[in-house]
């Protein structure tokens, strides 16, 4: 069999589908390989003085206090990395604004549930430690705080080897929303991986075409359609092995421009033999639907658990 072929536009375009799908990906992999995550989720007020209750006392464990609220938190490893008790230099800490007083701290889940964490009001009642012996990736602790006060404002942080810093998001108002908002790289990876599987149907049918005339002419034997000059046997290679890149075509076209005309019983019996051996070649599309398939499939992998 003869070496496969590549042109250059094939070449041009499996490196741009290599980018443009691999890249996004790549840095979303690079970015994320360590990260630590904290996700304030609800901020909820249960109870709260007015000046039409001014006769209202409200006391939480013995506390007199004007406005009770709960505030609800997920920390998540949401790196690629775990991150061991070692690793922590400062654990993750929550700091809430001057006047906010925190009366109460709940351990609400952990998944698994062998994380272990442990979550501390420190003694200014602002602050509160919360820490976990190891976190693999995807590892979350979700916590509520029940605060008194004006409204909170949060300062979170932590030291961690390998993490850059500590990620707040807070996703109160985004969680009241019914959709949720694809990252940016979902955009390019689909439009490149629909290319690469558009790209591998073409290819796919133009391989079809060369098996059926291949099985035609060489494996059931029919002779090559015999023509009397150059200028129809060129015709005739290129409208019927159109699919074919050109220097595929040319080693038939190459044995036909050898010859004179008008062409001998001889001659066209050489230029038939040319054309079955060009139809024993393994066209540049068969590899190319294989590639284009490969370059595919992380993109699927990436949009699939991106969208589901």
């Amino acid at each position: 069999m003869a070496n496969k072929q590549f042109t250059m536009p094939w070449v041009i375009a499996t490196v741009v589908a290599v980018l443009g799908i691999l890249s996004p990906i790549g840095w979303e992999y690079y970015r994320s390989r360590s990260r630590l995550e904290l996700q304030q989720i609800t901020s909820t007020i249960l109870v709260e003085k007015t000046d039409r209750l001014n006769k209202l006392r409200l006391e939480y464990d013995g506390r007199e206090i004007t406005c009770l609220r709960m505030l609800q938190f997920l920390l998540v490893n949401s790196g690629r990395r775990p991150i061991r008790a070692d690793d922590v230099i400062r654990p993750t800490t929550l700091t809430f604004s001057e006047g906010v007083d925190v009366l109460d701290a709940r351990l609400d889940a952990a998944s698994p549930a062998n994380v272990n964490p442990s979550l501390e009001v420190l003694p200014s009642n602002r602050s509160v430690r919360v820490s976990a012996p190891l976190l693999n990736p995807d590892d979350r602790v979700l916590f509520t705080l029940f605060v008194s006060g004006p409204s909170p404002v949060l300062a979170a942080e932590a030291r961690i080897v390998g993490v850059k810093s500590l990620t707040f998001v807070d996703r109160v108002a985004e969680l009241k929303q019914p959709p949720r908002r694809l990252s940016w790289t979902v955009y390019p990876v689909g439009l490149f991986t629909l290319l690469c599987l558009l790209g591998a149907g073409i290819a796919q049918q133009e391989v079809r075409k060369h098996r059926r005339l291949a099985r035609l002419y060489v494996q059931d034997g029919n002779p090559i359609p015999a023509f009397k000059t150059i200028a129809e046997y060129a015709d005739f290679v290129r409208a019927t092995f159109s699919y074919m890149t050109v220097p595929e075509r040319k080693r038939a076209l190459n044995a036909i421009v050898k010859e004179d005309d008008p062409l001998s019983q001889e001659a066209q019996a050489r230029i038939g033999a040319a054309i079955k051996s060009m139809l024993e070649m393994n066209v540049a599309s068969h590899s190319a639907r294989i590639g284009l398939l490969v370059i595919a499939v992380p993109g699927v992998w990436y949009l699939l658990a991106r969208i589901l």
